[in-house]
Order: structure tokens, then sequence, then C-alpha cells
């Protein structure tokens, strides 16, 4: 349903002014929250859970790592492009990044 041309005119493509009109939320637009966890009585039961643990384990990450674009020989960053290989499971294909330690967090990591 994401993914239909019908829907969205270019669905593979990094776009969230797609769930906007005039600056607001544009509730005519389908909500990918109905494809993942269902609607109604039939409403997945954990679907806070589950929102809750990706946000604490993005942060938690992120909070002791830097994730940037690896760099060029010019020093410039190389973005990825991003590239779907299957429209039935939308997940990135491999990229390359840089990931560095913050300063500072080696206390929080431990031994």
């Amino acid at each position: 349903m994401m993914h239909d041309r019908q829907v969205f005119e270019n669905p593979f493509a990094f776009d969230p002014e797609r769930y906007l009109k005039d600056g607001k939320i544009d509730r005519s637009v389908p909500d990918a929250e109905f494809a993942a966890f269902g609607h109604g009585r039939r409403i997945c039961p954990g679907r806070q859970f589950s929102h809750d643990g990706l946000f604490l384990i993005a942060a938690s990450i992120l909070s002791v790592f830097s994730v940037s674009a690896p760099k060029d020989e010019a020093g410039n960053p190389v973005f990825p492009k991003l590239e779907i290989k299957s429209p039935s499971v939308a997940k990135p294909l491999p990229f390359k990044c840089d990931i560095t330690l913050r300063p500072g967090r080696e206390a929080l990591l431990g031994d």
C-alpha cells in the first residue's frame, strides 16, 4: 500500500512532505502505522512497546557514537544513494558510513 504509485507519485523517494498539505498534516494520506500494526480490534497490542524500544535503541547508540557520511579523497562527504532491492520489503541496501565514539563517552561503554 505504501509503495503504490496510484497513492504516492514517487513511492520510493524520501519525501516527508507527502504527508503535509498547506503545512499541516494531511489526514487523507494513508497512515504507515495502519499497514504495520493493523487497525481496530485487531491492532497490535505491542505497538507502543515497539516504538519505545526502537527509540531507546536509537537514542542509546546516538548518545555514544557519531554516525556520519564517509569522506572522499578531497574530504567531501559521500552520501549514500537510496537503493531498495525489493519493493515488498523496504529496507536500504548496505551502505558505508563512519561511526566514531563521541568524546568523553568511553566511560559509558564500560570494559
